[in-house]
């Protein structure tokens, strides 16, 4: 263990990047840090790690299991060989709307969840008043009434919350063209824009699990016996997508 005086902690994600970009262990192009692997003789089997700063010496100081850590920079950059690697920090999100279309349709419910190294820190959940009727096909699927809504922010009051929360943080959504067309038409009408990077579930499911079928959220959720309750709800499919997530990365690194 490394006493606190030993080291230089970053003083911001900001510095922390652009440390990393010098040693190379981030694209120079990159705007955020991905989660970095550890298989060395302080874990019995690859375990997630995070790079908290260095010392005079040079070396890295990681984080793993709650404890600091030594090491130079090139063994870490070989530890990462084979993995499928997250970002640090990453946002899940899911959206309930009125129907498919994000030119004509309009948003119901938002639910997003802030994740850091794999761990659940906080989460932003709203009903979303869509300034028109909800149709009763819409309704049947997601179980939001006129009703539910009638007393909820508008997308326009919600914006400012919303756009606090994603910040330019990574964001991971299944089928995420679906969200972030509805969200960046949002984005649009308010004089915003949104540039966040994205990792599509569906995508990488197809990447992680080939042979499947259907690689639909409940379709993934029942082949990996993940068990949220209340499909179609957003918070609910926000939890499901980010177990999915995992999953993914695991099938894509070495066992």
């Amino acid at each position: 263990m490394i006493e606190p005086k030993d080291w230089t902690s970053f003083s911001s994600k900001e510095e922390k990047l652009q440390f990393l970009k010098k040693l190379f262990l981030v694209p120079r192009t990159q705007n955020y840090v991905k989660q970095f692997y550890y298989t060395g003789v302080y874990a019995e089997k690859p375990s997630l790690c995070s790079v908290e700063g260095y010392t005079d010496s040079g070396a890295l100081v990681i984080s793993l299991d709650d404890s600091l850590h030594c090491i130079h920079a090139e063994y870490l950059k070989d530890m990462q060989t084979g993995f499928y690697r997250l970002p640090e920090e990453y946002i899940v999100l899911d959206l309930e709307t009125t129907g498919l279309s994000p030119q004509k349709d309009r948003i119901v419910e938002f639910a997003a969840v802030k994740y850091v190294m794999g761990k659940e820190k906080e989460s932003l959940v709203s009903l979303i008043n869509p300034d028109c009727e909800i149709p009763p096909e819409a309704e049947r699927v997601n179980n939001i009434s006129n009703q539910m809504v009638s007393d909820a922010p508008s997308i326009e009051e919600f914006l400012p919350k919303l756009l606090e929360f994603l910040g330019e943080t990574p964001i991971a959504a299944h089928n995420a063209p679906f969200d972030m067309g509805f969200l960046k038409v949002a984005f649009k009408e308010a004089g915003e824009s949104l540039s966040n990077f994205v990792i599509d579930t569906l995508a990488l499911c197809k990447k992680a699990f080939p042979d499947l079928q259907s690689h639909s959220l409940s379709s993934m959720k029942k082949h990996l016996n993940i068990q949220v309750e209340t499909a179609h709800r957003a918070l609910p499919d926000v939890y499901a997508t980010a177990k999915l997530l995992e999953e993914c990365a695991k099938a894509l690194s070495p066992q």
